[in-house]
C-alpha cells in the first residue's frame, strides 16, 4: 500500500509538472496574442495531455544491472535481524496511517467538487423546466429574472427579462451569447470543471480555467 501511495503521489506530481510546463509556454508565448481560437484548444490539449504524458514510459532492459542489484537485496533479507524487521513494520504502520489520512482528505475534497458540479447542472435544469422558452435564431431562449443571467448552456440561452431583448444593447448581448452557443463553449466549460473534480490539487488547472473563461 505504501508503494502504491508513493506511485500515485509521483504520478500526480508528474501531472502537475506537465501542466505547469505547458501553461508556462502559453503564459510567455501565447497569452498576449490574438489566437483565441487556438488558445481555446490548447487549453483543452493541456487538460488531457497532462494526465496522459506521465503514463508514457520508455523502458530499456539492463539484465546485468538487474542481477547485480538483486543479490545484495537477498543477502540483506537473510541477514537482517528480527528487531530490524519489527522496526520496519512499525514505520510502515505509521506510514499507512498517514496514507489513510491523506486519502480521506483527498476523497472529501473530491466529493465536495462532485457535489458542486452536479448542483450547478441541476440548477440549469431547474431553469429549463421552470421558465418559458422562446425559439430565436434556432436557439432556445429561456426568460427569467434569475441573478447571473444572461448566459448560455449549449443551445439554451438564459435571458434576464430586465434586459430588453430587442434594444440595441440587448441585440449585442444576444449576439454574444449566440456565438457562445454556436461555438459549443459550454463543452469546454464542462471539460474544465470535470477536470477540477479530479485535479483540484493542481494550481495550473485553476489558472487554465480562469484564462479559458477570459478567452
Amino acid at each position: 500500500k505504501t508503494n502504491n501511495m508513493s506511485n500515485i503521489l509521483l504520478y500526480l506530481l508528474k501531472v502537475l509538472m506537465s501542466s505547469g510546463i505547458l501553461f508556462t509556454y502559453y503564459w510567455f508565448f501565447l497569452r498576449n496574442k490574438q489566437f483565441h481560437h487556438y488558445n481555446r484548444f490548447y487549453f483543452l490539449f493541456i487538460t488531457f495531455f497532462s494526465w496522459i504524458v506521465p503514463i508514457i514510459e520508455i523502458k530499456i532492459a539492463k539484465t546485468n544491472e538487474l542481477v547485480v542489484a538483486t543479490l545484495p537485496k537477498l543477502v540483506y533479507i537473510v541477514a537482517d535481524s528480527n528487531s530490524t524487521l519489527e522496526q520496519e513494520m512499525l514505520q510502515k504502520s505509521k506510514l499507512l496511517t498517514w496514507n489513510n489520512v491523506i486519502i480521506s482528505i483527498a476523497l472529501i475534497i473530491t466529493v465536495v467538487f462532485i457535489e458542486r458540479f452536479f448542483v450547478s447542472i441541476y440548477r440549469v435544469y431547474q431553469l429549463i423546466k421552470r421558465f418559458p422558452i422562446q425559439q430565436i435564431l434556432g436557439l432556445k431562449v429561456i426568460l427569467s429574472e434569475k441573478e447571473g443571467t444572461p448566459f448560455s448552456f449549449f443551445d439554451y440561452i438564459f435571458w434576464n427579462t430586465s434586459i430588453d431583448l430587442y434594444s440595441e444593447s440587448g441585440k449585442k448581448i444576444l449576439a454574444h451569447e449566440v456565438v457562445h452557443a454556436e461555438e459549443y463553449h459550454s463543452f469546454d466549460k464542462l471539460i474544465i470543471e470535470f477536470n477540477l473534480i479530479i485535479g483540484w490539487f493542481n494550481p495550473f488547472f485553476w489558472l487554465i480555467r480562469n484564462e479559458l473563461y477570459l478567452i
